[in-house]
């Protein structure tokens, strides 16, 4: 089972990845 911290952290990190391959 995943803590929900450890899926939110994940989750931004998916985000800020995404905002430094497509910097608009």
């Amino acid at each position: 089972m995943y803590d929900i911290q450890i899926v939110e952290m994940i989750f931004k990190n998916m985000q800020f990845m995404l905002v430094i391959f497509n910097p608009y």
